[in-house]
C-alpha cells in the first residue's frame, strides 16, 4: 500500500491507498491546527483543520463551548459557534501506538467584528478601521471571519466577482450612490452562495457574461439588500439570477439588457424559487429575436411581491413572463411594451403553463400582438387584480386566455383591434365576480 505494508490483512483489503495495519501504528507524530479565523463573532459557526504528521490511530477534538466541552473523534475539519463572547481552547490530540501528539489554538468570541476597504487605506491586516483598511474589496472579505461586516467606503471598485460564500455582510458605508462594483463589462459582479451571505446597499454594475446567466449577480443562497443593478448583459437574468432561498429586496434594477437570441429576463431571472420584494424594476430589456421577459422571469416558481415592473420591453411578457410557474402579488405593471411583429404578447404579462397575479394593477402596457395587458396560455390565475388601458395591435388589449381563471377583477378602459378588454381562445377558461 502507501506505506509499504502488506495489502492483505485478516483476509481482507481496505478500500484505499492505505491497508491498516493496527500493529504498523507507531513512530513520531505532530499535530497541528489551521484555524483561519482566531477571533469568531458570536452563532456564528468557524471551521478548524487538523494537520498530523505520522501514523495516527485516533483523533479526538475537544473544543471549550460557553456550557461545558464538546468532542469529536476522527475528523479531519470541524465547526464551532458560540453563543456568548469569551476565549475558548479548541484542542487537537492524535495517538498511535508509541503516544500522542497535541495542539492547541485559543479562539476569542466577540459579537461582532467590522472591517474596511477603501482605496485610500494603509492595507493592514485584518482591516480593523479605516485607516488600515484594504485597498480592494477582496482581501477584506478573506479577512473577515464568518458572521462579520465587510464595510466599502466611497467608490469605484473593480476587483474581480466577488464571491460571498459564508455567512459575512458586504455593505457600504455612504450608501449606493457612492460605492459601485464594477464589471467593467467583461464579468460577472457578485457571486452568492451562502444563506447567511448579504450583499447590502451597493451599485452593482456593467457586468458581463456572453453565454451565461446572472451578470449583475449570480444568488444560489443569499440576500440582495437595498442595491442598485444597473447596465449589466448576460444572456438571461442579467441583473440577478436568484434560485430557491434567495432574497433581493428594496433593489432599484435599471437599464439591463439580456442580450441574445432567445435570451430570457432583462433584469430579474427567478429560477425554481426566490423572493424579489419590495424592487423598482424599469426599462430593462430581452428583445432581442424572440426574447422573453424584460422584467422578470419565473422558470418553475418564485415570487415578486410589493414591486413597480415599468417601461420594461420584450418580444412576449414584456413586464413578467411565468413559465410553468411563478407569482406576482401586490404588484404595479406598467408601461411595459411587446415590441416584436404581431406575434408578440402579452405587454405586461405571459403565463405559460401557469403564473397567478393577485392584487396586481396592470394598466398602460402594450402588445404589438395579442393581450396588451395580460397573455396567458393554458392555465393560470388573476385574483383581485385591475386590469386597465392597456393596448394590442391584435386582439385582447386586456387579456388574451388560452386558459385560466379569472376571479374578482375589474378589466376595462382597454384596446385592440378586435375584442378590446379580453378574448378567449378556448373554452378551458373559468371568469367568477368579475366585469
Amino acid at each position: 500500500d502507501i506505506d509499504d505494508e502488506p495489502r492483505i490483512v485478516d483476509g481482507t483489503v481496505d478500500i484505499g491507498c492505505d491497508e491498516v495495519v493496527p500493529a504498523g501504528l507507531t513512530g513520531a507524530l505532530a499535530a497541528a491546527i489551521y484555524a483561519p479565523y482566531p477571533v469568531a463573532v458570536v452563532n456564528a459557526a468557524v471551521p478548524f483543520y487538523a494537520d498530523v504528521r505520522g501514523k495516527a490511530a485516533l483523533l479526538e477534538w475537544a473544543i471549550a463551548t460557553n456550557g461545558g466541552m464538546r468532542v469529536i473523534n476522527n475528523a479531519g475539519a470541524v465547526q464551532q459557534a458560540w453563543a456568548a463572547p469569551g476565549v475558548f481552547p479548541v484542542i487537537l490530540r492524535a495517538w498511535n501506538n508509541d503516544g500522542m501528539a497535541a495542539a492547541t489554538v485559543m479562539v476569542q468570541v466577540v459579537s461582532a467584528v467590522t472591517n474596511y476597504a477603501a482605496h485610500g487605506g494603509a492595507h493592514l491586516a485584518p482591516f480593523m478601521t479605516l485607516t488600515h483598511a484594504a485597498t480592494s474589496i477582496v482581501a477584506a472579505l478573506e479577512a473577515v471571519p464568518p458572521g462579520g461586516v465587510t464595510v466599502v467606503s466611497n467608490g469605484v471598485y473593480a476587483d474581480g466577482t466577488i464571491m460571498l460564500d459564508r455567512d459575512v455582510t458586504l455593505t457600504s458605508l455612504a450608501g449606493r450612490d457612492y460605492t459601485v462594483i464594477d464589471g467593467q463589462g467583461v464579468r460577472r459582479c457578485v457571486f452568492m452562495s451562502h444563506a447567511g451571505a448579504v450583499v447590502q446597499a451597493l451599485t452593482i454594475g456593467n457586468g458581463f457574461l456572453n453565454s451565461d446567466n446572472g451578470a449583475g449577480v449570480f444568488a444560489a443562497a443569499g440576500t440582495i439588500d437595498r442595491c442598485a443593478l444597473v447596465n449589466n448583459r448576460a444572456y438571461s437574468g442579467s441583473a440577478a439570477l436568484l434560485q430557491p432561498g434567495a432574497l433581493m429586496t428594496g433593489a432599484y434594477i435599471y437599464g439591463n439588457v439580456a442580450t441574445r437570441s432567445s435570451s430570457r429576463a432583462g433584469a430579474v431571472y427567478c429560477d425554481g424559487g426566490g423572493l424579489v420584494i419590495g424592487c423598482a424594476i424599469i426599462s430593462n430589456s430581452a428583445s432581442a429575436s424572440s426574447g422573453d421577459g424584460g422584467g422578470l422571469v419565473f422558470n418553475y416558481g418564485g415570487t415578486a411581491a410589493y414591486c413597480l415592473v415599468a417601461g420594461n420591453r420584450a418580444d412576449d411578457g414584456a413586464g413578467a413572463y411565468c413559465y410553468y410557474g411563478g407569482e406576482l402579488l401586490n404588484c404595479v405593471i406598467t408601461g411595459n411594451w411587446s415590441v416584436a411583429a404581431a406575434s408578440s404578447a402579452g405587454g405586461g404579462v405571459y403565463g405559460y403553463y401557469g403564473g397567478e397575479l393577485r392584487n396586481c394593477a396592470i394598466m398602460h402596457n402594450r402588445a404589438n400582438g395579442n393581450g396588451g395587458g395580460v397573455r396567458h396560455f393554458n392555465g393560470g390565475r388573476l385574483a383581485n387584480c385591475t386590469i386597465m388601458a392597456n393596448q394590442a395591435l391584435g386582439n385582447g388589449g386586456g387579456y388574451y386566455s388560452s386558459g385560466f381563471v379569472l376571479e374578482n377583477c375589474v378589466v376595462y378602459y382597454n384596446r385592440a383591434a378586435a375584442y378590446p378588454d379580453y378574448y378567449h381562445a378556448s373554452t378551458t377558461f373559468a371568469r367568477r365576480h368579475s366585469c
